[in-house]
This record gives C-alpha cells, sequence and structure tokens, in this order.
C-alpha cells in the first residue's frame, strides 16, 4: 500500500482509519512466489532465457566451478528456468548413453533420470523447508538443473582409460554442486546449510515410510472389496 506524506501522527491515524475493514494487499510472500512460479513457465519466459545464451553459459561455466554466487544468481532467475530444462535434459542423455549405449535403454534411462531430477528436486525443496528455507520450487528446480552441469562431463569417460576416474570425479563433483545450489535456492546460512544433507535423508526415509503405508492400506481396501463382490474367497 503507498501511503501518502504526512505531517502529524493525527493524519496518518486518518489514513489508516480509512482503510478499517478493507482485504489486507496481494502481495504478500505467498502470492508474490506463486507470480514468480507463473511467470518462470511462461513459454515467453522459457525461450527469453533460452535465447539469452551468453548469459546462462556464463552461469553454466561458473556453476561447474561450484561457484555459490552463480548458484543463487541462477535460483533468483526466473528467465534461466529454460535453460536449467535443457541442461538437465543433457546430462541425462550423456549418463543414458554413457551406461548403455543401445537407443532404446538410452531413452528409457533418460527418463528415468529426468523424472528422479524432478523429485529429488521436490526432496531439496521439503528439506530446505523443513530447515526454514525460504526458496520455492521452481528456484530449486533451476539450480538443481544446472547443478547437472557437472554430469555433462561423463562424455569423457567414453574413453576406456579415463572411464572410472571421470565417473568417479563426476559423482563427486556432482554431490558437491547438488549441496550447494539447494543450499542457495533455499536460502539457508550456517548450521543449516550443513544439516541439508540429513535433512533430505530424513524427507526421504518418511516418504518412503507413509508410501509404504498407503500401498499397504490401499492393498487391504481392495481385498476387501473384492471379497465384498464375491471376487476373492473370505480370508481365514
Amino acid at each position: 500500500m503507498a501511503v501518502p506524506e504526512t505531517a502529524n501522527s493525527a493524519e496518518l491515524f486518518a489514513i489508516l482509519d480509512a482503510r478499517r475493514g478493507l482485504p489486507a494487499d496481494e502481495a504478500t510472500p505467498k502470492a508474490i512466489d506463486a507470480a514468480e512460479e507463473m511467470r518462470s513457465w511462461a513459454p515467453a519466459t522459457l525461450w527469453q532465457g533460452l535465447v539469452s545464451a551468453r548469459v546462462w553459459l556464463d552461469r553454466a561455466l561458473r556453476a561447474l566451478t561450484l561457484s555459490r554466487s552463480a548458484y543463487r544468481e541462477v535460483a533468483a532467475d526466473p528467465l534461466l528456468t529454460g535453460p536449467a530444462l535443457v541442461i538437465a535434459f543433457a546430462a541425462s542423455v550423456v549418463q543414458s548413453f554413457v551406461a548403455n549405449p543401445n537407443p532404446t535403454q538410452t531413452l528409457i534411462g533418460t527418463s528415468i533420470r529426468l523424472v528422479g531430477w524432478l523429485l529429488g528436486a521436490l526432496v531439496v525443496f521439503a528439506a530446505g523447508r523443513l530447515l526454514g528455507g525460504r526458496g520455492t520450487y521452481t528456484a530449486t528446480l533451476r539450480a538443481l538443473g544446472f547443478a547437472q552441469v557437472v554430469r555433462l562431463l561423463e562424455v569423457f569417460a567414453l574413453i576406456p582409460p579415463l572411464s572410472s576416474l571421470v565417473q568417479l570425479t563426476s559423482s563427486i563433483l556432482s554431490f558437491m554442486a547438488h549441496w550447494i545450489a539447494g543450499v542457495e535456492a533455499q536460502e539457508l546460512r550456517g548450521w543449516r546449510g550443513l544439516l541439508l544433507p540429513v535433512a533430505q535423508l530424513l524427507v526421504v526415509t518418511v516418504s518412503l515410510i507413509v508410501l509404504g503405508n498407503l500401498i499397504a492400506g490401499a492393498g487391504l481396501t481392495i481385498q476387501a472389496l473384492l471379497r465384498q463382490a464375491g471376487l476373492l474367497a473370505p480370508g481365514p
């Protein structure tokens, strides 16, 4: 709300009294986050980010060196959602091709890795919020997308003498890059940033337990319905 200039407290009170009972401004933190999420996924925004090659390639190179500022800038820039998707896709293709160059297997592997990346971003987002983080899911996804740039190094694993060394190096760099990306995207500082991997493990563990219970409950419900329909013999 824009407040006009006032000469004394009485005038300020009159302004506030005039707004009594009116709805709060829409520019709340949640509304701002929602607006940013929608803007990040708009086709025009995705395209504008992709054509700004000089910007996102510079950020990608800095992300490769594990620059904290690079991940911070990526997380804060809605224009880099498109480039993050491209980097994540390219990294998934490289990893899948190195694992199995068969076209069908490469396609399957790429799909699985992309789904894993999306779920991984959700885990990091939940873990960050558990530690008091403030970043959105899309900001986290962007940062983790640029963290995938280190996986492009696995193309050198196609050289037999370097294969083991390249994959080991890539795995270590990937862990560090994703850690830094998560910390910067969620704006975690101090001990909260150090505990991010622990919080991620906790989120995954709890999620698996809840999912297991849901599946078990659904199985019992289906069995009960089948028995009522006479399609399954009554239990002991």
